[in-house]
């Protein structure tokens, strides 16, 4: 914007203080409308003014309002101004807003669908042709150069290591807003007469956007992998709760080259695992912040194992949104007198991981002195073989498969496992001595 503002008034023979006035203007105007967006917005959710089935709406309002508010004011301000208004309602630790989060996900692919097509029909395939190779050159320099050189100098004393650095001088796809912004500023440049600068605008920005698209979607994912950063098919388990049971069942797993992150507000419990090598949070799992401050990669499932069922259950469905429900795991919830289950709504229950045991069995089971023990599965000692040597003296916790995919023993079953794998259980010292199969059975 503060580019086509300096273009439009050269175009118009505009002296440079009225290029600086202008572009102090947009600035200004700009960031005065975004930040009373923002407290608007803030002040009527944390007052709770608007019902909550029309939070979405009052947003959508606001926006569109503060738009046309800063481009009545200063032409081409509208855009810094929900910019500014956005980092500012993201920025504020007052009131949540993962709910707006959702909604601008829904609302930014139905809009950007079909604002891509209505963009995109303005350009002529000649007028394409006809910038090919200086846009090309163009690419290259802004990919090869400019990006790197951002990246390099405003990373300096960040902390950052030389792989991220890498990756994020390799990533920058232009879309929609670059699209939108050069088509609007194609139409602005025509009525003021600068017709070259037109015909150059819009076919060079919809080249650079299909070439970066195309260039860094196929390549981001190969790079982040080849630089350590990205593990294609994450294995590892977040455990939402680190009593003594869970953290040799963690060890286990580590022994299996599994990465293993731990969540609880017992610092007791935070520190033992700690002590054991465990990677730890120490905070509440349902905060807002703890998404953004944990280190999920290599993280492929989550499992809540407190003692408090609701929270196991919640638990579960905050990281769901990132490892996806099929990999969200809580423990068996507690029975009331009559046999119901007591507590969270059922569409709020994750899938129910070890079984139908609770965490007072385990517990139980922690106080009578159980081990963790891995077993490997063979042609004569299969996992049915296995069942039936321990009876109810084990419980199976994960299959690990040869391939070194890991799964998690759940209510609903369906685990097929094969010779060469490895079932990990918690074994009851009843069933330990000349009982048990041997580990390598």
């Amino acid at each position: 914007m503060l580019v086509f503002e300096v273009v439009v008034q050269e175009e118009l023979g505009e002296a440079t203080g009225a290029v600086v006035t202008a572009i102090a203007r947009t600035i200004g105007f700009g960031s005065a409308f975004g930040l009373v967006g923002a407290f608007l917005l803030v002040i009527v959710f944390r007052r709770f003014l608007v019902p909550d089935e029309l939070n979405n709406l009052f947003v959508l309002a606001v926006v569109i309002a503060v738009f046309t508010g800063a481009d009545f004011a200063q032409e081409e301000s509208g855009l810094f101004a929900v910019t500014v208004m956005g980092i500012a309602v993201a920025s504020q630790r007052v009131t949540p807003v993962h709910h707006i989060m959702e909604f601008n996900e829904t609302l930014r692919v139905m809009l950007i669908s079909g604002l891509f097509i209505l963009l995109a029909a303005r350009l002529e395939p000649g007028r394409l042709a006809d910038i090919a190779l200086p846009g090309l050159g163009f690419v290259a320099l802004l990919v090869l150069f400019v990006r790197p050189l951002v990246v390099a100098l405003s990373t300096l004393r960040s902390g950052l290591g030389w792989r991220d650095r890498v990756f994020l001088a390799w990533l920058a796809p232009r879309g929609i807003v670059a699209a939108a912004v050069s088509s609007i500023f194609a139409i602005r440049l025509a009525e003021t007469g600068a017709t070259e600068a037109e015909n150059i605008l819009v076919p060079v920005t919809f080249l650079v956007i299909i070439t970066t698209i195309a260039l860094y979607g196929s390549t981001a994912g190969w790079l982040a992998r080849r630089l350590g950063l990205s593990d294609s098919d994450p294995q590892g388990v977040l455990f939402i709760g680190a009593p003594r049971w869970a953290r040799q069942i963690a060890e286990e797993l580590m022994e299996h080259h599994y990465r293993v992150v731990m969540v609880d507000t017992d610092r007791a419990n935070i520190v033992a695992a700690r002590l054991a090598g465990i990677s730890t949070y120490y905070g509440n799992a349902l905060s807002e912040r703890v998404l953004e401050e944990i280190d999920l990669s290599g993280i492929g499932r989550v499992i809540a194992i407190t003692s408090n069922d609701e929270a196991n259950a919640l638990a579960a469905e905050h990281f769901a949104r990132i490892l996806g429900r099929r990999e969200a795991f809580q423990l068996m919830p507690a029975e009331s007198q009559d046999g119901s289950r007591r507590g969270t709504s059922s569409r709020f229950l994750a899938r129910r991981a070890f079984g139908s045991h609770t965490y007072t069995d385990f517990e139980r089971w922690q106080r009578e002195n159980a081990v963790i023990r891995a077993t490997h599965l063979t042609e004569a000692f299969d996992l049915a073989a296995l069942r039936e040597r321990y009876e109810f003296g084990a419980v199976p916790l994960f299959l690990i498969h040869e391939s070194g995919r890991l799964e998690v023993f759940s209510e609903d079953g369906g685990l097929a496992a094969e010779p060469g794998d490895v079932v990990v259980s918690l074994v009851h010292p009843d069933v330990l001595g000349g009982k048990m199969a041997p580990e390598s059975a």
